[in-house]
């Protein structure tokens, strides 16, 4: 559903505001930023990725077909892993000979680029162990997606699980208004994710 004039018009609006609200420092300079992309059409569009280089945002695009492995990601799991790694490092600064190291360059004995990837790779590994106990979080994560579905049964049965992202009801996106536009969407991603099963459907069915 993502086609180049919605990602224009998320680049315009949504990204353009997150820059400048949260990588603008001094004299109205603004901090290079990057942002992670699927590798779709509308995100290798010429003008549009001329949109993120001319607000000083690089791009780094994942493989094209990894959507379906990166959707549960995007529906909880991040967020899970970057919660979990805010504690480690927070932990980790109650003391406060960590504190100063954090706060301090190399020169001042301070962490180093190397140093501090390293940390970073620990603390991610560790909240990795923990999510592996959050069994039924990381399942409905894929089951959310589409990501279980299978060529078991054709009734339709727990269908409703797979559920495509939208917006609450009742909100506005800053680049989807709530009318025509929104329904469009969302029947767009609901048609999606039936079509991906019927194709695996086929597929299972010439397999035999």
């Amino acid at each position: 559903w993502a086609d180049r004039r919605i990602a224009a018009k998320i680049y315009d609006k949504t990204w353009k505001n997150h820059v400048e609200t949260c990588h603008t420092i001094s004299d109205g300079k603004v901090e290079p930023t990057m942002i992670l992309l699927d590798n779709l059409d509308a995100q290798t569009y010429g003008p549009n990725t001329k949109k993120l280089r001319d607000m000083g945002t690089g791009s780094f695009l994942y493989p094209g077909g990894e959507t379906n492995e990166l959707a549960p990601v995007d529906a909880g799991y991040g967020k899970d892993v970057k919660h979990e790694v805010g504690i480690e490092l927070h932990n980790w600064l109650d003391s406060d000979e960590n504190l100063l190291k954090w706060e301090s360059g190399p020169r001042n004995g301070g962490l180093s680029a190397k140093d501090r990837r390293v940390l970073l790779t620990c603390w991610v590994s560790a909240e990795k162990k923990r999510a592996g106990l959050k069994y039924y979080s990381l399942w409905r994560y894929f089951e959310k997606t589409g990501g279980l579905i299978t060529t078991e049964g054709t009734d339709g049965t727990d269908d409703d699980k797979t559920q495509p992202t939208k917006m609450p009801e009742g909100e506005e996106h800053s680049f989807v208004s709530p009318t025509a536009e929104a329904n469009e969407i969302e029947e767009a991603a609901k048609l999606a994710a039936h079509t991906c099963a019927k194709r695996e459907k086929r597929a299972f069915a010439k397999s035999k």
